[in-house]
């Protein structure tokens, strides 16, 4: 759900979402997340099942790596919430502060 909705707000306008300044990173930890996630699946869970009592650095480090991946990810949507005025918004705001001071 979570994907199929992130494509369609990112199809809805591309360009301007592209156009943001933390989304190519944000889509570089995504990516650096899921291959992770195929790693660690691939080489080192057989192994993590089969440890007896304690849980091998593998696992540890997959797991570090994957939540600095996915806090990147929050952090770089945060940052992508608000983006540069539009000039027609600025223009209008200037607009009326001259106004109310007597000058146009």
């Amino acid at each position: 759900m979570a994907v199929a909705s992130g494509v369609l707000l990112f199809l809805y306008d591309p360009a301007l979402v592209a156009s943001r300044t933390y989304f190519v990173p944000k889509i570089i930890l995504i990516i650096l997340g899921l291959v992770n996630a195929a790693l660690y699946h691939r080489i080192a869970y057989e192994h993590a099942l089969t440890a007896q009592a304690v849980t091998p650095h593998s696992a540890k480090l997959a797991g570090a790596l994957s939540i600095a991946f996915w806090i990147g990810v929050m952090a770089s949507s945060a940052m992508n919430v608000e983006g540069v005025p539009k000039p027609s918004v600025v223009a209008k705001h200037t607009t009326v502060i001259d106004e109310s001071r007597g000058r146009l």
